[in-house]
């Protein structure tokens, strides 16, 4: 059946269920006894992942190795209407080994969508995990020095700080948004990127369009001569937020905070998925940056 979900054969999986729905809680020894449901949600194949809840809504409530529900595993393409689904037939605290909810999870995998069905579901954002972390101090960066597997800063270049998921939390919580560290928020001028502002600046809150130029190397294994990498560079223009600049005059200042209103380009996403660039993200961009 795991073979079904992976191919995306959401009808061949409706005929199985119709014979026997039960089958959508067998685990799969190979992968960490997860169950197709597990599989589906993490492969965002949201067909089959619905055929299943609605064969066997109890496929919501089976866990995995790790002891995580279906729900932990939404990630930034899981849709509303999806997340929604998970939500109604799923503990929305469960906590996997290491003490972390599904909302830590969509906090980290920066999943706008999901987070904000745990919220209005009822999902607790001020559970802390096993190392002290809270979904807000996910959402804004923050690790814990003891542990570098969660947040997986180790595996991400920047930390994942998005805007969308923290304002929700405030705005569950009844209270503002924490201080914001900039340290803690993405900084493309340390790396091969040119980011520029196609509108000019204006004040917090207003949409800007940001044209985004990332310089990628091309990886040709077939190519050994003298071990010489070719590069490319990606280009794309994305719809912004400001929130706030490093200045108090904003007609001056030559460094703003912004968040993505969209996702880039899947070409450009694809080649650049280490830097998250995702609805939500937070970013600081240098208007007198160049590549």
């Amino acid at each position: 059946m795991v073979d079904l979900v992976f191919r995306g054969d959401a009808n061949a999986l409706r005929r199985l269920l119709a014979a026997d729905p039960e089958v959508a809680t067998a685990r799969d020894t190979t992968l960490n006894d997860s169950t197709p449901l597990h599989v589906a949600v993490a492969e965002n194949e949201e067909a089959c992942a619905l055929a299943l809840l609605e064969a066997c809504p109890g496929a919501a409530l089976v866990t995995d190795g790790d002891r995580r529900v279906p729900l932990h595993h939404c990630g930034p393409s899981t849709t509303s209407a999806l997340a929604e689904k998970l939500c109604e037939a799923s503990p929305l605290d469960a906590r996997d080994l290491g003490g972390r909810t599904p909302l830590h999870y969509a906090a980290e995998a920066m999943a706008v969508d999901a987070a904000i069905a745990l919220l209005r579901s009822g999902a607790d954002p001020t559970i802390a995990c096993d190392e002290g972390l809270t979904p807000m101090a996910v959402a804004s960066g923050k690790d814990d020095d003891d542990d570098d597997d969660f947040p997986p800063n180790n595996y991400y270049e920047f930390p994942p700080r998005n805007y969308l998921i923290r304002e929700a939390i405030a705005a569950r919580l009844g209270e503002p948004t924490v201080d914001v560290d900039w340290n803690l928020v993405a900084n493309l001028d340390d790396h091969d990127w040119e980011v520029s502002f196609l509108d000019t600046p204006g004040a917090p809150g207003d949409h800007v369009t940001l044209s985004l130029k990332a310089l990628c190397n091309d990886d040709d294994e077939d190519d050994e001569e003298d071990d010489v990498e070719e590069s490319t560079v990606l280009e794309a223009n994305v719809d912004a937020v400001l929130v706030d600049c490093q200045d108090d005059d904003p007609t001056s200042s030559s460094k703003w905070r912004c968040w993505l209103a969209e996702t880039p380009p899947s070409e450009f996403q694809d080649r650049c998925a280490h830097l998250m660039l995702l609805r939500g993200r937070e970013l600081i961009v240098s208007t007198t940056r160049s590549l």
